[in-house]
C-alpha cells in the first residue's frame, strides 16, 4: 500500500466516523487536481482488503441509472445491498444438510422481512410518485395519498441496515469491524443533472452503513456546491 493510498484510507476512515455521528446519507466525493485520476481512485481503494477498512462493495449506480428521469435511488440502494447480503451468505443456494438451524432460519427470516418492508416503503414514498395519480376519484386519490405519507414516515426504519450489517459480520467474519455497505456511483459526473437528481433523492437515506463514493470532476462538483444547499454536509476527498 502506498503512502497515497494510506492517506486516503485515514480520510476515508475519518468520512465513516463523522457520519455515523449524524443523521443523514453518508456521501464522499473523490476528486483530484488531475480530473482523470478520480475514477482511478475508485479502483484503487476497490481492491484495498476488507481488513484494511471494513467494506464491503455492492454493484455500482451507473451513468445508465443517473440517465433515468424516474429513478428511484433508495430502492435502487436496498436492491444492490440485497443481493450482495444473499449471494456472499449463499441464501437460497444452501445444500439442505448444511442449512441454518431452525433459530437461525428464523433470526433470517425476520431480517429478511423487515428489509423488504423498508423496501416497500421507499417504493411507495419515493420519489413524488403522486403526480400521476391526480386523475383519480378523489378518496381514491385521499388513500394513495395517505398511503405515500405513510410509507415515507418509515423511511427512517433504516437500522435494519445495522442489524444486517452485523449478521454479515457475524458469519463471514471477513472484517475488523461490522462493514460498511459501499455503493459506487460510476461516472456520475457525465451527467450533472442525474447526478443533481441522485443527491436530491437521497436526502432521506438516514444511515451510517451505507456509503456512497462518487468520483467526480471539480468542474461539476463545484457546479453542485453552488447549486445544491445540501452539499455543504457531504464529504470531499481530494487524491
Amino acid at each position: 500500500m502506498t503512502s497515497r493510498d494510506a492517506t486516503m484510507l485515514q480520510r476515508l476512515e475519518w468520512t465513516i466516523k463523522r457520519h455515523q455521528a449524524v443523521r443523514g446519507p453518508m456521501i464522499a466525493f473523490i476528486t483530484s487536481a488531475y480530473d482523470y485520476q478520480c475514477d482511478g481512485s475508485l479502483k484503487n481503494l476497490k481492491e484495498m482488503r476488507a481488513d484494511v477498512l471494513p467494506l464491503q462493495w455492492c454493484s455500482p449506480i451507473t451513468l445508465v441509472d443517473l440517465l433515468q428521469p424516474d429513478a428511484n435511488y433508495f430502492v435502487a440502494t436496498l436492491v444492490r445491498i440485497e443481493r450482495l447480503f444473499n449471494t456472499r451468505l449463499q441464501i437460497g443456494y444452501r445444500e439442505p444438510d448444511r442449512g441454518f438451524n431452525v433459530n437461525e432460519v428464523g433470526r433470517l427470516e425476520g431480517l429478511q422481512q423487515r428489509f423488504r418492508r423498508l423496501k416497500v416503503s421507499a417504493s411507495l414514498g419515493l420519489p413524488g410518485n403522486m403526480s400521476g395519480r391526480k386523475s383519480m376519484d378523489p378518496d381514491t386519490y385521499s388513500y394513495e395519498l395517505e398511503r405515500t405519507e405513510t410509507a415515507r414516515m418509515e423511511l427512517d426504519n433504516t437500522e435494519i441496515l445495522d442489524e444486517m450489517a452485523a449478521y454479515f459480520h457475524e458469519k463471514m467474519h471477513e472484517n475488523r469491524d461490522i462493514p460498511v455497505f459501499v455503493i459506487p456511483v460510476e461516472e456520475g459526473y457525465l451527467s450533472p443533472v442525474g447526478l443533481t437528481r441522485f443527491i436530491e433523492n437521497m436526502g432521506a437515506f438516514n444511515s451510517g452503513r451505507v456509503l456512497f463514493l462518487i468520483p467526480c470532476t471539480n468542474t461539476v462538483l463545484d457546479l453542485l456546491l453552488k447549486s445544491l444547499p445540501v452539499m455543504q454536509r457531504y464529504t470531499r476527498l481530494e487524491v
